[in-house]
């Protein structure tokens, strides 16, 4: 198994655990490039977020989550009104 473990997602779509798993390697550095590049645009999928684990301590070792702009908190928090 692999050191390092890779979770994007998008803000608003909720996969959740290991459905958000990307991808896996012994360099931790190799999977916060590949996250930073997911965040920048650069795939198939709009992410937002991404987490670097370490399998080994289970900690976030590394981790990016966007900026939200005002409209969409606005819509957000309309949408969760009970």
């Amino acid at each position: 198994m692999r050191r390092y473990l890779l979770f994007c997602g998008a803000c608003y779509y909720a996969r959740g655990g290991w459905v958000d798993f990307l991808s896996a390697s012994d360099d931790k550095e190799e999977l916060i490039a590949l996250g930073t590049k997911l965040v920048e645009g650069e795939g198939d999928e709009n992410y937002y977020w991404w987490q670097v684990v370490d399998v080994e301590s289970l900690a976030i070792v590394a981790s990016h989550s966007g900026a939200f702009d005002s409209e969409y908190l606005c819509y957000f928090a309309d949408a969760i009104k009970p």
